[in-house]
C-alpha cells in the first residue's frame, strides 16, 4: 500500500512471477518491486514540484519515503551496502533502489508483522 500525508495512493495483491529459492528472496522482490512504483511517484511529485505545478506541502520540504518490511533477511538485503554471495541470484535485477536509499530519499525500516496496514 502506497500512503501519502497519511492517506492511500495505490493497493495491490496480485501473483508474484518471479521465482525465489527461499522467503527473503520472495519478501525482498516483493518489496523491490513496490519501492518501483513508490520512486516514479516521489519522482513526479518532484517533477510537479520543480515545473510549478501547485503542490499539497510546502515547496521547502525535501520529499522523501518510509519503507517498511518484516522480514528481517529481506531488510537486512535492502540496508547492507555491498552484495551477499548468497543472494547474488536476486542482487543484481532488484537493488535498484539502493543508491535512493544512500542518499536520504528512501528509509527501510523493519516492521513487525502485526503492525502492516
Amino acid at each position: 500500500m502506497l500512503m501519502f500525508t497519511g492517506m492511500p495512493l495505490t493497493w495491490a495483491s496480485k501473483l508474484q512471477m518471479e521465482i525465489a529459492f527461499s522467503t527473503v528472496g520472495i519478501q525482498y522482490i516483493a518489496f523491490s518491486q513496490a519501492l518501483r512504483k513508490v520512486l516514479r511517484m516521489m519522482q513526479l511529485a518532484q517533477e510537479a514540484k520543480e515545473t510549478g505545478v501547485p503542490v499539497f506541502w510546502d515547496p521547502n520540504t525535501t520529499l522523501m519515503c518510509k519503507a517498511f518490511e518484516d522480514n528481517m533477511g529481506a531488510l537486512e538485503l535492502a540496508n547492507v551496502p555491498k552484495m551477499q554471495p548468497q543472494a547474488k541470484h536476486i542482487n543484481i535485477k532488484y537493488r535498484h533502489f539502493r543508491h535512493h536509499a544512500n542518499s536520504g530519499k528512501v528509509k527501510v525500516q523493519h516492521v513487525d508483522t502485526e503492525y502492516q496496514l
